[in-house]
């Protein structure tokens, strides 16, 4: 009986250690950092003037996810602030970790150039990639490629005692590197 059960014990184990990387872990949680802001009105940022992350969950056995990104940014003539709401979803591949998704949320701009500017939200989106290096079965490194598209907002305030109108845009391509664990 004990050797049965031993038995039942190592079949499992090594059943598990063959497993496909995607499917070794029920739950995972991933967490990167911008490292670089590519503004399409042609601004780059990097690490040092980004502030923001990027957290996901997953779901139980399935390979979906939601998650967040969260990105803080300031510009000679502005500040914004991108929130998102991601749902993704993991592609079975054994060598690499590939996952996909897209996100709706919501764009804050403060436009720094004017005396006394109001502050507009605006509505954006993103889709992203993200490609990992497995490490063991339930950890990975990846870098992640996001496309942010926000709506352009005129935003009024004065400058000098006149009023003024600045157009914001956030939209840009947002580098990142994380790590994702699972359990």
């Amino acid at each position: 009986m004990r050797k049965a059960a031993l038995l039942a014990v190592a079949a499992l184990a090594t059943g598990l250690a063959s497993a496909p990387s995607v499917s070794a872990a029920d739950y995972a949680v991933s967490f990167d950092l911008p490292l670089q802001y590519y503004q399409d009105e042609g601004d780059t940022l990097n690490r040092g003037d980004l502030g923001g992350a990027t957290l996901g969950f997953n779901l139980g056995s399935s390979l979906f996810g939601i998650g967040v990104t969260v990105l803080d940014f300031d510009l000679p003539a502005e500040r914004a602030q991108i929130r998102l709401l991601n749902a993704f979803v993991d592609l079975p591949v054994q060598l690499v970790n590939i996952r996909l998704g897209g996100g709706l949320g919501q764009v804050d701009y403060e436009p720094t150039v004017l005396d006394r500017p109001q502050d507009t939200t605006d509505s954006a989106h993103e889709v992203f990639l993200h490609v990992g290096l497995p490490i063991a079965t339930v950890f990975d490194v990846h870098v992640g490629y996001h496309v942010i598209a926000a709506d352009p907002a005129p935003v009024d305030g004065t400058l000098g005692g006149t009023p003024v109108t600045v157009d914001a845009d956030g939209s840009g391509r947002l580098v990142t590197v994380g790590v994702k664990v699972g359990w």
